[in-house]
């Protein structure tokens, strides 16, 4: 899943540009799958200056067509592969969960 945050920033709002995220977060490249998203959520983002602020996230299935071993963000990130279903019990976010569940009652993903 590509959890795209940056569609209102400037040079962000085409599909191929919102997958760019994975990239930098995780270091997985791919294509969105449909224009639709799955769902979206809202969560409190802290600001570098401490300060919280409320930030929507649109979340768009990913196919995953390749995974490399250095990436920007990979000292900040845990990443792990994992089914659906145990991914439910390891996000943070609760706003993902529901997202997670509909992908497992749809059947896509297991």
């Amino acid at each position: 899943m590509d959890h795209s945050e940056r569609k209102h920033q400037t040079g962000y709002n085409t599909l191929a540009s919102r997958g760019a995220g994975t990239f930098e977060e995780a270091g997985i490249k791919g294509t969105i799958v449909s224009s639709t998203p799955l769902g979206m959520y809202t969560y409190s983002k802290k600001l570098g200056s401490g300060e919280a602020r409320a930030a929507t996230v649109e979340v768009f299935l990913l196919h995953v067509q390749k995974h490399v071993k250095k990436w920007p963000e990979k000292g900040e990130r845990q990443l792990a592969w994992v089914s659906a279903k145990e991914a439910v019990g390891l996000i943070e976010e609760p706003g993902v969960v529901p997202l997670l569940v509909r992908l497992m009652e749809n059947e896509l993903v297991v």
